[in-house]
């Protein structure tokens, strides 16, 4: 702004103060202020303080949308996802062709060696002699006495057995305990007492049935031979009465 602008804007602001303090000071005409109308070639005033802020403007509206930006640069690749589930299984495909046959005939081989022979199995056994026959014997003394005599029963006597092979032997009985004495009974050859197949335990109750076991066959019992039943009690008037018995082998 020139110095002739300044001038004039003082003048009217002065001007206006004149009024100001004409209308304070109650008076009905102007004041004189000694400010003439002049070139504007005198030197100005200093300027006066700065005035105070004015209140702040309203937000104006909100500009135009500015260009959009250059792309960033990618950012690192993220995690993998879980594995998604299983399909169904897919149908088998067709068949292939078969391949040719081939058959190539091995040469028998030669007989190997024959194995040791194996573990004997458990034998057991055949019935060798069978004789059933009550028969009771009265008074049938201290000393060992024939169970059946030739004229009583004649059956044990045809019963003959050949013993060549056998390893052993199982006797079977009953046998019905009647007085009080100590009774006990044996089985011998029919051609002499003094070979004794098997004698039982002494006894005092009936013997129902009564078991040897297997028994190893003694050296004297060998090819065919003839078995006869003796029995005895320690009470001479004892009157047991014997059932019979069976003789088994292997």
């Amino acid at each position: 702004m020139d110095a002739g602008s300044v001038y004039h804007v003082l003048k009217e602001r002065i001007d206006a103060l004149g009024k100001l303090l004409d209308e304070l000071l109650g008076r009905s005409s102007p004041g004189t202020f000694l400010l003439s109308d002049g070139d504007g070639s005198g030197d100005p005033g200093p300027p006066g303080p700065p005035g105070s802020a004015g209140a702040t403007g309203s937000i104006g509206p909100p500009g135009a949308e500015g260009e959009p930006g250059e792309d960033g640069s990618p950012g690192p690749p993220g995690q993998p996802g879980a594995a998604g589930a299983a399909g169904p299984p897919g149908s088998p495909g067709p068949q292939g062709p078969n391949g040719p046959a081939v058959f190539l005939a091995a040469e028998a081989g030669e007989d190997g060696l024959i194995g040791p022979p194996g573990p004997r199995g458990v034998a057991v056994g055949q019935l060798a002699i069978s004789v059933y026959r009550a028969q009771t014997k009265t008074n049938i003394g201290n000393a060992y006495v024939q169970i059946y005599d030739s004229t009583a029963f004649v059956e044990e006597h045809l019963n003959g057995f050949d013993w060549t092979d056998v390893a052993q032997f199982r006797i079977t009985w009953g046998w019905d305990y009647v007085g009080t004495g100590t009774q006990q009974v044996r089985w011998v050859d029919q051609a002499s007492d003094a070979n004794v197949l098997y004698e039982s335990p002494t006894f005092n109750a009936d013997q129902d049935p009564a078991d040897s076991g297997w028994q190893t066959k003694p050296g004297w019992l060998t090819g065919f031979q003839r078995i006869e039943w003796q029995g005895k009690s320690t009470v001479a008037g004892d009157d047991p009465v014997a059932q019979g018995y069976k003789i088994a082998v292997r």
